[in-house]
């Protein structure tokens, strides 16, 4: 075997357990590169049985608590710990400068990879001006930088990865707190509100998940009825975001909500976007893609540490190919083998992305109905009543629309459901009777899409609903000190 190092861009929870993964069954020498330098992500994965056991089997649950259930930077730090012990050597801010391959073998792929690295300075967010510089080299290289990879000039235009982009998307929030003794008990007031909390919420959010852990509180919602109006103005109002947040938690029946402290630091919005590699394999470097750089899901369909480890297992099957053979050595069925089992935990969950992102619009456009319409009854002048008429039309047609491509898509996903267990490591083959393919669906719902912001998104559609909420949450405040 000539494959004696290997290198992870980026030190996530994927990164880290592929490197520990190569550590610890392919080689010897594995060095982590990553440019943060610290680890402050507090949002919080939900963990799948799978990944539960494989810490298990690390020994890393001690440092994430009984549940297993912990903020990113909890996680990523246990990791990291656990690497560090079994001699994988890190580059903390560090990015890539440059990917250079090294002698080819006679089936033209490189045998290794030349890698220049430089400070990153995270003040600036940028690289750093002057020197720095580190070498590295890599008979393989695994890229686990998340959705940065798309805009990496190393990974696009050097390694060869290309990518798909849904245009479309949806907005979110979460929230991380610590929890307190007196929050563990619910008022009987507010347990008697949550079905009105829940009327309000229903009009705001979709799918909202929260959850208790010894250590923290976690709320994460997707702002279905948000207009871009909507997000930019929760961008500029915390005060604002944290009523919607204790709402949401008092609709799912649970006062871990009741006291938001450092609201700036414990809650962040984000836009929800979907993308995709389309290969994860790069055809002339040895070099693979995977995590959520491969594909970022919607919050809804599972964290990207889901997804990521669908990748780790199917790296495990690539480590133990390669471990046998040698760099000069034509190694392309290795690496399509990998690449065609990930296409289906690729695909599936780029997917399940896509038809949340739909129905999460289709939500958007009966709010804004709804509000045209109650508008509307309350106006006596007809020239204002036609006008909300041709609006409510034009918002019907695009709710049509946007539920046409739902059911593509759904027709998609049943393609990918039925072929999963007969292509474990055989291309995936899409049915040729289909009209559109993926990428013609994306393209026709960013067009839709593009409708939708231009009727939606200069109103503001959460107002009244943070109104009634807020209002709510005094009045519970009342009954509650009076108790």
């Amino acid at each position: 075997m000539s494959f004696h190092h290997v290198v992870v861009l980026g030190a996530g929870p994927i990164g880290l357990l592929t490197a520990i993964e190569a550590r610890q069954n392919f080689v010897k020498n594995v060095t982590v590169v990553e440019k943060r330098t610290a680890y402050t992500r507090t949002n919080v994965p939900v963990l799948q049985t799978e990944i539960y056991k494989q810490f298990k089997s690390l020994g890393v649950l001690k440092e994430l608590g009984s549940t297993g259930q912990a903020p990113f930077s909890q996680i990523e730090e246990a990791l990291k710990e656990k690497a560090l012990s079994l001699g994988v050597k890190f580059e903390l801010g560090y990015v890539v400068q440059s990917v250079i391959g090294m002698k080819k073998n006679k089936y033209g792929r490189f045998k290794s990879i030349h890698i220049t690295v430089k400070p990153w300075d995270e003040q600036n967010k940028m690289m750093a001006r002057y020197g720095g510089y580190k070498s590295l080299d890599a008979d393989l290289l695994v890229v686990c930088t998340g959705g940065a990879a798309a805009a990496d000039p190393a990974v696009t235009q050097t390694l060869g990865f290309t990518f798909h982009k849904l245009h479309a998307k949806n907005y979110g929030a979460y929230g991380v707190f610590v929890p307190h003794k007196r929050d563990l008990v619910t008022p009987v007031e507010v347990t008697d509100r949550r079905k009105d909390y829940k009327n309000v919420n229903g009009n705001a959010v979709s799918s909202p998940l929260g959850f208790e852990t010894p250590d923290h509180n976690y709320l994460l919602v997707t702002l279905a009825g948000c207009s871009r109006t909507d997000f930019k103005f929760l961008q500029a109002n915390s005060s604002k975001l944290r009523t919607l947040l204790l709402g949401v938690g008092n609709s799912l029946g649970t006062a871990v909500l009741t006291e938001i402290k450092e609201v700036g630091k414990n809650v962040a919005l984000f836009k929800i976007a979907i993308q995709r590699a389309d290969q994860f394999y790069s055809e002339e470097f040895p070099a693979v893609i995977v995590g959520d750089a491969a594909v970022t899901p919607h919050p809804e369909a599972g964290s990207g540490i889901g997804t990521g480890f669908k990748g780790l297992e199917e790296l495990k099957i690539l480590f133990a190919s390669l471990k046998k053979s040698d760099r000069s050595d034509n190694n392309d069925a290795a690496f399509k083998t990998f690449n065609d089992a990930y296409e289906v935990h690729v695909s599936k969950k780029a997917l399940e992305g896509t038809g949340i992102v739909l129905a999460n619009l289709i939500k958007l456009v009966t709010a804004y109905c709804d509000d045209v319409n109650a508008a509307a009854n309350q106006i006596a002048d007809q020239k204002i009543k036609a006008l909300a008429k041709t609006l409510i039309e034009q918002a019907l047609q695009l709710k049509k629309d946007l539920e046409e491509e739902k059911e593509d898509c759904k027709r998609f996903e049943e393609l990918v459901a039925e072929n999963a267990p007969n292509n474990k490591h055989k291309p995936l083959v899409w049915d040729p009777r289909m009209e559109r393919s993926v990428g013609q669906l994306w393209a026709n719902i960013g067009f839709t899409y593009d409708e939708v912001k231009a009727l939606t998104g200069k109103i503001q559609l959460l107002g009244d609903r943070l109104d009634k909420i807020e209002t709510m949450l005094k009045f519970d405040a009342q009954k509650k000190a009076v108790a």
